[in-house]
């Protein structure tokens, strides 16, 4: 069951090395029963699947951008998502989104000196 369709615009949440980290949160395609099924997980999560259909979490899978003057040079996804709202996803401190932002910095000064070197 998909809880709702997420139609969010990349928002841009911070800025490192001087480059601009954006999110949005995207449509998780997933049903959340089959990912959190006891199948594939091993323990029961039935009280976790209630609240994302019953609209307590949100359901989606996370995008993270790094740009630099309005040019897109890295991004990330990270199915599976939920949290109490998108945006404790990329508030919550030593979370997944420092570690996607930790992998777009450094995809996009890569891409940047491959840019140059060619």
């Amino acid at each position: 069951m998909i809880t709702k369709q997420k139609v969010d615009i990349m928002k841009t949440i911070l800025t490192v090395d001087g480059f601009d980290i954006q999110f949005e949160a995207l449509e998780e395609h997933m049903p959340v029963e089959d990912m959190l099924s006891f199948e594939e997980c091993g323990c029961d999560h039935s009280s976790t699947i209630r609240a994302v259909q019953n609209g307590k979490y949100e359901y989606f899978v996370a995008h993270v951008t790094a740009s630099k003057n309005g040019i897109q040079l890295a991004e990330d996804y990270l199915g599976g998502c939920i949290y109490e709202t998108e945006e404790t996803f990329y508030t919550a401190k030593g979370d997944y989104f420092s570690d996607m932002t930790a992998t777009v910095v450094a995809e996009a000064k890569e891409n940047i000196k491959n840019l140059c070197e060619a």
